[in-house]
């Protein structure tokens, strides 16, 4: 009786209030800086289900968190484990580590100051720009061929 129960995603609200604290941010700054409403942040402490994968990165971004890390503590995968990808995961299998260990996709996923309409755009000319620099190898080969009965 009278016991608390925290919700899945309690482990992303501890360490989301641990950086609030180190950089002295009000609930409202967090929020703002994330681009999650404040009521979102709240439910995080005591919500039954686990939080938006979206919601999730936007938050990872704003601490400057790996999302893996984040997703963790968010309940989204066990421990040391993976989840089932998502739509969003499958978006970003061709992205390239950037210096630091982070591709360009996940960077564009976690940027906080994007939207996911802002995502998606920025996404899609990733994409276009990557395929204009990087054929697919058949494509390649075929190009050679051409050039050289040219």
């Amino acid at each position: 009786m009278g016991q608390n129960r925290h919700g899945p995603a309690y482990a992303l609200w501890v360490a989301m209030e641990r950086y609030r604290r180190d950089n002295r941010l009000t609930l409202e700054q967090f929020a703002a800086r994330a681009r999650v409403g404040r009521q979102t942040l709240d439910r995080l402490k005591d919500s039954r289900t686990p939080p938006r994968t979206t919601t999730v990165h936007k938050i990872a971004g704003a601490m400057g968190m790996r999302l893996t890390s984040a997703e963790e503590l968010a309940g989204l995968t066990p421990a040391g484990g993976e989840r089932a990808p998502t739509a969003e995961d499958r978006s970003s299998e061709s992205g390239t580590p950037a210096p630091g260990g982070v591709d360009t996709r996940e960077a564009i996923m976690r940027d906080p100051r994007l939207n996911d309409e802002g995502r998606r755009v920025v996404l899609a000319a990733y994409d276009a720009i990557a395929s204009a620099f990087n054929p697919p190898p058949r494509a390649a080969e075929e190009h050679e061929e051409r050039r050289r009965a040219g």
